[in-house]
């Protein structure tokens, strides 16, 4: 239930995101995480088509992952300086271990950005990016998502349960006082 209640607090609460990041990092600040943008200069190089170079995008970030679980990929960019992303998630349900890439939309450069690779990423990241999982029950299959759903079932009885052990023992003291 602890574990419910703080990837909740992370999740809900800005300010209690960043302080638990400072605390699992060791005093490190959480910086925002943001995408790196395409060089706008290069508009002319772009690859003739609307959708070729995301495709290209996407069969460049696959040499570096052959098999990846499951595949996000950005609709086409809005806007003249937004990067091209591909998430390539490594195990099938789960959201933590994935890696992004990025790529100037024009040139197809790649590029990076801190906390884009899931196993060059530090500790208090790498919990962040299990949050959500963490939450679910997801994390470990299907067993922690039972042993969730059960945690939760008592956890939502508590107030009720709680209730009646408090009014059984209400009326039993007024019998007593008599």
């Amino acid at each position: 239930a602890l574990v419910f209640a703080i990837t909740g607090l992370v999740w809900s609460f800005e300010w209690f995101g960043n302080g638990f990041y400072f605390l699992t990092s060791g005093g490190d600040i959480k910086t925002e995480h943001q995408h790196p943008h395409s060089d706008t200069l290069r508009a002319e190089q772009a690859l003739p088509g609307k959708y070729a170079a995301l495709d290209s995008a996407f069969y460049l970030a696959l040499q570096n992952e052959p098999e990846p679980q499951r595949i996000y990929i950005t609709p086409y960019p809005q806007d003249a300086d937004d990067a091209i992303e591909v998430v390539f998630y490594q195990k099938k349900g789960k959201f933590y271990s994935h890696n992004e890439y990025f790529f100037d939309q024009y040139s197809l450069k790649p590029l990076r950005t801190p906390g884009d690779r899931y196993n060059e990423a530090g500790f208090a990241q790498k919990l962040e990016m299990a949050n959500y999982d963490l939450h679910t029950g997801a994390i470990a299959g299907l067993p922690t998502k039972i042993l969730a759903f059960f945690v939760s079932l008592i956890c939502a009885s508590l107030p009720i349960t709680g209730f009646i052990y408090w009014w059984k023992r209400k009326r039993k003291q007024r019998n007593l006082s008599f």
